[in-house]
């Protein structure tokens, strides 16, 4: 009877193991430690705490989904100072508990990691990120003036990059995948990309989109491409560039002020429209001041010279076989 009553006892010791086992608390998800939560202006924002002393905040999109956010989401009060937080490699989680629920990152918030500033007042801190497969959306500014951020790999689970989403940081290359479909004015603009290829779903170029990247040199365009926006190319470093046969749409100023251009090779065989949604009021193209040749079909040249948005251009255009 003894005997029975310890074996009874052992299995039940065995049985409360292997429930608790089975329960998984925060520390046991992902390393988080805790989580802390604020109500603001844009609803809950949530700061996870993980065992390796990293810090991330959130903003809770829905039930199941959240972005990534700055500091200052979580510190709401005036006049406070939000404390830095994302420096040097940062890693974004795909998940994270909260609450007992479990909520996947799907956005990298607005200006997420722009002025990541330490006690010291050194800003820009933050040397790579790595995204997880279920980011689909990258709203604006949220790299701007990373500029120790040379590369990242961006997943093919984005389908959205907004405004100035890059612009200022240290990238110096870069490859979009086939799932983007849409990227807002100047997400690339100003930084130290040296080539681009733009990926096949491409249609439009936005405006600004690379400006100011001196150190681009070359740029692979596309036969799908039909409108590339104003300045889109404008004061980079190519030396040559070809507008595909498939442009329909120019915007004012595409290449301006890219000094090493002399020659321009453009392929449609109807001249390309001013965009009419550009901010210009001109009828007429401006693409580049030191254009000194510009190429085009030789069944076209004299469209070319006729039409009254190539105009500045007439004498030099030159039919091509």
């Amino acid at each position: 009877m003894k005997k029975t009553t310890t074996t009874i006892i052992m299995m039940i010791c065995i049985l409360m193991v292997s429930i608790s086992g089975c329960r998984k608390t925060e520390a046991d998800i992902l390393g988080i430690v805790s989580t802390e939560k604020v109500e603001n202006l844009f609803g809950t924002t949530v700061k996870v705490h993980y065992s390796n002393s990293t810090k991330m905040y959130f903003h809770l999109l829905s039930d199941t989904t959240a972005e990534v956010v700055n500091s200052r989401w979580f510190y709401t009060e005036e006049g406070e100072t939000a404390p830095w937080v994302y420096r040097g490699d940062v890693v974004v989680p795909d998940r994270f508990v909260h609450g007992g629920k479990m909520f996947k990152v799907t956005c990298i918030g607005e200006g997420c990691f722009w002025e990541s500033t330490g006690p010291d007042g050194i800003v820009n801190l933050i040397s790579s990120v790595e995204l997880p497969n279920t980011i689909d959306t990258i709203r604006k500014n949220a790299f701007y003036t990373c500029k120790n951020m040379t590369s990242i790999t961006i997943p093919n689970s984005v389908r959205y990059i907004g405004e100035n989403a890059f612009c200022e940081s240290g990238l110096t290359s870069l490859t979009l995948p086939e799932s983007v479909e849409y990227v807002g004015k100047g997400a690339f603009c100003n930084t130290d990309l040296t080539t681009f290829e733009l990926p096949q779903s491409f249609e439009k170029i936005p405006a600004s989109m690379f400006w100011g990247c001196v150190d681009m040199t070359s740029v692979k365009l596309h036969d799908r491409l039909t409108n590339i926006g104003d300045y889109a190319f404008s004061w980079t470093g190519v030396s040559s560039f070809e507008i595909p046969a498939s442009v329909k749409e120019l915007g004012m100023g595409v290449l301006y002020d890219s000094r090493s251009l002399k020659t321009l090779v453009c392929l449609p065989v109807v001249p390309p429209m001013k965009d009419p949604n550009s901010n210009y009021p001109e009828d007429y193209l401006i693409i580049c001041d030191s254009l000194e040749t510009v190429y085009v079909p030789m069944q076209s040249v004299e469209a070319y010279k006729e039409s009254p948005q190539w105009r500045l251009y007439k004498d030099i255009i030159v039919g091509m076989q």
